[in-house]
Order: C-alpha cells, then sequence, then structure tokens
C-alpha cells in the first residue's frame, strides 16, 4: 500500500523534509489523487519581496513570516521567485 492510498479526507497530514527532498512534489501528488484536498492558491508577484507581497506593517509582517517559518533576513528580503516551492507555499498561509 502506498503513501497515497492511506491518507483520507479530513485528516491532517504533517510532511517534513530537508530542502529539495521531494515535499512539494508529494504534495502535488496528493492533489492529483485528493482533489477536494484543501490547497491555498493566491497569485503572487514574484518581483516582491515576501514583506511587500504581505502588504501589512513591517513589524507586523516580520511577525507573520517568522510564524511560518520564514524569518531569516535573506529569505524576507530576497524577490519571491527566489524562493523554493514549499517557501512560497508557507508565504501564502502568512497572507491569508
Amino acid at each position: 500500500m502506498s503513501f497515497l492510498s492511506e491518507i483520507q479526507l479530513g485528516q491532517i497530514t504533517y510532511i517534513t523534509g530537508l530542502s529539495g527532498s521531494g515535499k512539494s512534489t508529494l504534495l502535488r501528488q496528493i492533489q492529483k489523487k485528493h482533489t477536494d484536498a484543501f490547497w491555498v492558491k493566491r497569485e503572487i508577484d514574484e518581483s516582491l519581496t515576501p514583506i511587500e507581497f504581505l502588504g501589512a506593517e513591517t513589524s507586523e509582517a516580520l511577525s507573520w513570516l517568522t510564524r511560518f517559518g520564514l524569518g531569516e533576513a535573506f529569505l524576507m528580503l530576497k524577490p519571491v521567485y527566489q524562493l523554493s516551492d514549499g517557501q512560497k507555499f508557507r508565504l501564502q498561509l502568512a497572507k491569508s
């Protein structure tokens, strides 16, 4: 039995791993199997920095970015297009 067949609707599944280990690829496979799975998708102007994308006061943006694992200065200040898929996903969650 594969991992994908064990995931049930309504279940919360935590996926973790090193950068580049395939977490985003796995999430795309889950989405194909469970088309009704919750998936936040928001258009992002990828030329913006994460702080600019959030559109909040700087202190509030820093707080949200830190809560979603994007609190390192070099991540906050680089354009969104340079973030990994996982980092972009967390940025979308922070905006939500």
